[in-house]
């Protein structure tokens, strides 16, 4: 029992100095980071003091040649100026004879349009003048063809209904005629139609007479090898060829003798 709390303490003790030991370590560690930083951060600020040195005396050269660069600018700016102005002195009494020059010259283009214009108005109001004329006679020249177109058209109507009133009654007497002619024509032909039917009877009427006055034909010989077969009633056998009777003449009938088809 002693033993183990005598065990106990020394752990514990050994528990404590580490942890002392761990402290004081990480304290030494955080003061050398510490320092290490702060000596970074001294060398940054020398080094940003230098440049910023640098910087400095490079504006200040930078300026300088600026300010020398400025003042030859301005040198050569003014001389510039000076000579820009005794150039553009005697460009704008170059321009000024020139301008002189444009307007005399515009003067007199614009009098000679004028002068012009005048003339084409002049051309413009006598050549109206003469369409005018023109237009008058050609109006009073066409009035005057309307006046005899309209004579001719008159005369002409009166002429053509003078003929077509000639051509109707001249067609009126044509058709009168023609109907008359027609109507003896028809007159003729029915008589002549009229007496060539009554000589057609007349002729029937002579041949059937002389037909009906003709003997009957004798009947021709029966051969052997009819007389063998079986008689045939008289009424429904044919009359043969031969043997066809005369048929009763009639008014309308032919005159020719008819021949019976076996």
């Amino acid at each position: 029992m002693e033993e183990g709390r005598r065990m106990f303490q020394i752990f514990a003790a050994r528990m404590f100095e580490q942890r002392v030991l761990t402290a004081y370590r990480e304290k030494v560690a955080r003061e050398r980071q510490q320092k290490l930083l702060e000596e970074l951060d001294e060398e940054s600020r020398l080094d940003t003091q230098r440049e910023a040195k640098k910087a400095k005396d490079a504006q200040k050269k930078k300026d300088k040649k600026r300010q020398q660069k400025q003042a030859k600018d301005e040198e050569k700016a003014k001389r510039e100026a000076e000579k820009a102005a005794e150039e553009a002195a005697l460009k704008a009494i170059e321009d000024k004879k020139l301008e002189e020059q444009r307007q005399k010259k515009e003067e007199q283009r614009k009098k000679k349009e004028a002068e012009k214009k005048a003339q084409e108005e002049e051309r413009q109001r006598k050549e109206a003048e003469k369409q005018k004329r023109l237009r008058e006679a050609r109006e009073h020249q066409a009035e005057q063809e309307r006046k005899q177109r309209e004579q001719k058209e008159r005369e002409k109507k009166k002429k053509d209904e003078a003929k077509k009133k000639e051509r109707e009654e001249r067609a009126a007497k044509e058709q009168q005629l023609r109907t008359k002619k027609e109507r003896e024509t028809t007159e003729k032909v029915d008589r002549e139609a009229k007496t060539k039917l009554e000589k057609e009877d007349t002729e029937r009427k002579k041949k059937d007479e002389q037909m009906a006055k003709l003997p009957a034909p004798a009947a021709p010989a029966v051969p052997n090898f009819l007389q063998s077969k079986p008689s045939i009633p008289s009424s429904a056998a044919p009359p043969s060829a031969g043997l066809q009777p005369p048929q009763p003449a009639s008014n309308h009938a032919s005159p020719h003798l008819q021949i019976a088809t076996p």
